[in-house]
C-alpha cells in the first residue's frame, strides 16, 4: 500500500527490512514490492544482458527488470565480486552506461554488494563521456532514516508534480539534506555551547564545543566502516549512549565517564594499539587512530569544565541520529545523498567566529573540481609528455585515453607522481581534497591505459605525502583540513582494524602565509646548484629533511615521533641561520617548505580562494603595498610557484580598478594569464581566474599574455 505519512514512511522501512532479510533468489522480488506497493510503480519482468569488458569492472551476466513508471525503468544489479563488501563506482558507472545503450537514459538502478548488506539506489545522468551518478545508500545495521525519507519523497513528489523524472530529481538532490543538516547543526551547536560551563572566555568555550562536535562527527563517519563496536553493535555511539543511560548512577556524567575514556584512552592510547581489554567495558572495542584529533589538549585538561548529559543527548539524538553519514567525499560525477566529510568544511566556514570578517569564504565543490582540473591541464602542458593540449584536456576533463599511447601514459604518470600542490590559505582543505580526488581519478584512468595500478589507500597516502601542502592562519581550519584528509584515507582501508592515521603536522601547517620575509630569494632557479647558492644550504640536507617528514607522517609511537621532530628541528634551526628572522606567528616558507623551495625551486601548482577585502601593508612590492589581501596572496604565488600554475578565486577589482594600476603592471609582467572565468553569483560574487606562468627564473620579467574569458552558468561546472 502507498505511503500514508510522508514523515513517518513506515511502509518504506518495512520493505527495506524485507529486502535485507530476503534470500538471494527472493531479493529481486522484495525490491519489486518496494517500488510497486510503496512507491506506486508498475511491475516489470525480464533480464537485460550485461557484457562488461574484462579489466577492473566486474558485473553479473544480466540485470533484472524491477518496475516502470512513465518510461522510467528500474533495474536491479546484484554484484557478486567480493571487493571487501563494496559497491564500486567503476562497476556502477559501467553498468549504467551499458543499460543506457540498451534501454535509453531514463533509468533508476538498484545495486547490492556481494554480502547484500548494502543497497545502493542510483540515478544516473548522461550527456558526457562519463555519467554523473546520484545515489542513496542503505546499510543493514546502520541508521536508515535519511534513505527511507528520500524513498518516501519519490512517492509524494510524484503525487504533487505528476512527473516521475521531477520526483526523482528532487529525491536525489543532496542540497536539501545539506541545508537541513546545517540548520540542525547550528541549532544544536548553539544549545550545547550555552550549556557547557567552566570557561571564563566565550572563545575558549566555543573552541572546546567545536572540537567535541568534530570528534563525535568523526566517530559517526568511522562507525560506517564497522571499526568501532559496543558489544557487537556497529551503531556505536547510539549503543554507548543507551548503555550509559541504562546503567548510570546519579553522580555519573557521560562526557567524563565514557567520552573522555573513548577519546584519550581508546582512540589515542599511549600503547598505540586497539583497545580490547581494560576500558573496553566502558567503551567497547575501538581502534588506535594516531593523528592529532584525539590528543588531549589544554582545553581538555581544564579543571571544572562540565558538559551536561542533556547536551550530549542533543548532539546524538537530535542531530547525528537523524541523518545518514558517508565517509565518501562526493565529486561532481558521484554524489551520495548523505552527510559527507565536506560538511565539516562547510560547517566550519559558516559557523566559526571571524571567518567572514577575515575575508575567508567557503568554495563550492564544483568550482573546486573545475579549478583543480584546469591547473592540472596547465601543469601537464608544461611537462614533456608528448601529448597535445587537446589530448591532455580530454584526458583530464573526460578521462579519455584513446589518444594516449603507453610511453606517453608513463610520462604523464611520472609527472602526476611528482607534482607539488600548495594552498597558502587552505581553510578547511577543500582544494587539497579536490586535488587528491583528481589525482586518484587520473591515476586510475592511466591504469587502464597501461600504467601499473596501486591500491587506493596506498595511492592516497602517497599523494598526501608527495603532492599536497597547505597553510592557514586559523588553527581550527588546519585541524579540519587534516581531519578531512584522514577520512578520505579511512574510506579506502578495508581491514578489520584501520591503519593508524598519518601525522600531518608537516603537511598542513599553522601560520600567517604573508607575514614572513619573501621566500623569492631562494626560488629563482630549479637546479640544485642554484638552489644551494640561493638558500645557502646543502641539497643533501633538503633530501634528509624530506625523508624525515615522510618518516614522521607514518610514525605511530610517541617516542619515535619525538625523536624525528627533534632532528627536524635541528635542520630547521640550521636553515634559519644567516637569514632574516620571521615575525612570531608567521609561516616562514624558506624554512617550513625548504624541501620544495630549496630542492625544486618552488611549487608546481598554487591554488586557493584567498581572503579578500582586508587592507594590509605588504612590503613585497610598491605595486601591492597598502592593497587588498588577495593581491598579496597573488604576489606570494609568484614567489612560491614562480614557474608553475596559479589557480585563484579573486574579486574582479584588480582587472579594472583604478587603485590596482600598479598591481596590474606587476601581475602582467610576472605571469602569463591563461584564462579568466566569470564565476556565477550563485557561487559568491568574486570572479575566478586561472593562469599558467611562463616564467623560468625571474618573477619580474615582462611576458606576453594571451588569455581568454569564459562565463559559466551555475549548472556547467562539472
Amino acid at each position: 500500500m502507498p505511503i500514508h505519512d510522508r514523515d513517518d514512511a513506515s511502509e518504506v522501512q518495512e520493505h527495506i527490512d524485507r529486502i535485507f532479510s530476503a534470500a538471494p533468489k527472493e531479493r529481486a522480488g522484495a525490491i519489486r514490492r518496494l517500488f510497486v506497493e510503496a512507491l506506486d510503480f508498475g511491475a516489470a519482468q525480464g533480464q537485460v544482458g550485461l557484457t562488461a569488458p574484462r579489466g577492473r569492472v566486474e558485473l553479473p551476466d544480466s540485470a533484472e527488470r524491477i518496475a516502470e513508471l512513465e518510461g522510467m525503468q528500474v533495474l536491479y544489479v546484484a554484484l557478486e565480486a567480493p571487493e571487501n563488501g563494496r559497491v564500486r563506482k567503476a562497476d556502477v558507472s559501467e553498468a549504467a552506461r551499458m543499460l543506457a545503450e540498451e534501454l535509453g537514459d531514463d533509468l533508476l538502478l538498484v545495486f547490492t554488494n556481494a554480502d547484500a548488506d548494502q543497497l545502493h539506489l542510483v540515478l544516473p545522468e548522461f550527456g558526457r563521456s562519463r555519467p554523473t551518478l546520484r545515489r542513496t545508500v542503505v546499510e543493514r545495521d546502520l541508521p536508515q532514516r535519511t534513505a527511507v525519507q528520500q524513498l518516501s519523497n519519490i512517492y509524494w513528489e510524484h503525487q504533487q508534480t505528476g512527473s516521475i523524472r521531477s520526483a526523482l530529481d528532487n529525491a536525489f538532490d543532496v542540497e536539501p539534506v545539506t541545508r537541513r543538516f546545517f540548520q540542525e547543526y547550528k541549532r544544536v551547536f548553539e544549545q550545547v555551547e550555552q550549556s557547557v560551563t567552566g570557561f571564563a572566555e566565550d572563545e575558549e568555550r566555543r573552541l572546546f564545543v567545536q572540537t567535541l562536535f568534530n570528534r563525535l562527527m568523526f566517530i559517526y563517519f568511522l562507525q560506517r566502516k564497522g571499526w568501532l563496536n559496543f558489544r557487537g553493535d556497529r551503531d556505536y555511539l547510539k549503543a554507548l549512549w543507551n548503555d550509559y543511560r541504562q546503567n548510570r548512577r546519579e553522580t555519573d556524567n557521560f562526557y567524563v565517564g565514557r567520552l573522555e575514556t573513548l577519546f584519550f584512552a581508546g582512540l589515542n592510547n599511549l600503547a598505540s594499539r586497539s583497545v580490547t581489554v581494560g576500558p573496553s567495558s566502558l567503551i567497547g572495542e575501538v581502534p588506535f587512530l594516531n593523528g592529532g584529533l584525539f590528543e588531549q589538549g589544554d582545553l581538555d585538561e581544564r579543571e571544572g569544565v562540565i558538559v551536561p548529559d542533556e547536551a550530549i543527548g542533543a548532539v546524538l539524538t537530535e542531530l547525528f541520529e537523524r541523518f545518514n553519514f558517508t565517509v565518501m567525499e562526493s565529486t561532481p560525477f558521484d554524489i551520495e545523498v548523505a552527510v559527507d566529510p565536506e560538511m565539516l568544511g562547510k560547517v566550519f566556514e559558516e559557523l566559526v567566529t571571524g571567518r567572514h570578517e577575515s575575508g575567508a569564504y567557503y568554495t563550492p565543490r564544483p568550482v573546486v573540481s573545475f579549478m583543480c582540473r584546469e591547473s592540472l591541464k596547465g601543469y601537464l602542458e608544461a611537462q614533456n609528455t608528448g601529448l597535445s593540449a587537446g589530448v591532455i584536456a580530454e584526458f583530464v576533463d573526460e578521462h579519455l585515453t584513446e589518444a594516449v599511447d603507453l610511453p606517453s601514459a608513463r610520462r604523464v604518470a611520472e609527472a602526476l607522481n611528482k607534482v607539488t600542490v600548495v594552498d597558502p590559505a587552505c581553510g578547511s582543505g577543500a582544494y587539497l581534497l579536490g586535488m587528491m580526488q583528481e589525482l586518484v581519478e587520473l591515476q586510475s584512468v592511466l591504469y587502464n591505459a597501461g600504467v601499473d595500478a596501486q591500491k587506493l589507500y596506498d595511492l592516497k597516502l602517497e599523494i598526501i605525502q608527495r603532492n599536497l601542502y597547505g597553510v592557514d592562519i586559523d588553527e581550527f581550519a588546519v585541524n579540519i583540513a587534516r581531519l578531512r584528509l584522514w577520512l578520505s584515507l579511512a574510506i579506502e582501508y578495508e581491514g578489520a582494524h584501520p591503519e593508524p592515521l598519518p601525522n600531518l603536522d608537516f603537511k598542513i601547517l599553522l601560520g600567517d602565509s604573508l607575514l614572513a620575509p619573501s621566500p623569492s630569494a631562494g626560488v629563482a632557479a630549479r637546479d640544485a646548484a642554484s638552489a644551494q647558492i640561493a638558500f645557502g644550504r646543502d641539497p643533501d640536507r633538503m633530501t634528509r629533511l624530506d625523508h624525515l617528514k615522510g618518516a614522521h607522517m607514518r610514525a605511530t609511537h610517541s617516542l619515535e615521533k619525538d625523536l624525528i621532530v627533534d632532528e627536524i628541528d635541528k635542520i630547521r634551526a640550521t636553515l634559519r641561520q644567516g637569514i632574516e628572522a620571521a615575525p612570531e606567528g608567521a609561516l616562514d616558507w624558506r624554512v617550513e617548505f625548504a624541501e620544495v623551495l630549496g630542492r625544486r625551486g618552488g611549487f608546481d601548482i598554487a591554488i586557493a580562494n584567498p581572503p579578500y577585502g582586508i587592507r594590509i601593508d605588504d612590503q613585497r612590492s610598491t605595486a601591492i603595498k597598502h592593497s587588498d589581501s588577495y593581491t598579496s596572496f597573488l604576489a606570494l604565488a609568484t614567489e612560491i610557484a614562480p614557474s608553475g600554475v596559479v589557480a585563484y578565486i579573486t574579486p574582479a577589482s584588480w582587472e579594472t580598478g583604478e587603485r590596482f594600476v600598479s598591481f596590474r603592471r606587476f601581475l602582467l609582467s610576472s605571469m602569463a594569464l591563461r584564462t579568466l572565468v566569470n564565476l556565477p553569483y550563485v557561487f559568491l560574487p568574486p570572479h575566478m581566474w586561472i593562469r599558467r606562468s611562463l616564467l623560468e627564473a625571474s618573477a619580474s620579467a615582462r611576458r606576453s599574455n594571451s588569455c581568454w574569458r569564459r562565463s559559466r552558468s551555475a549548472t556547467t561546472w562539472s
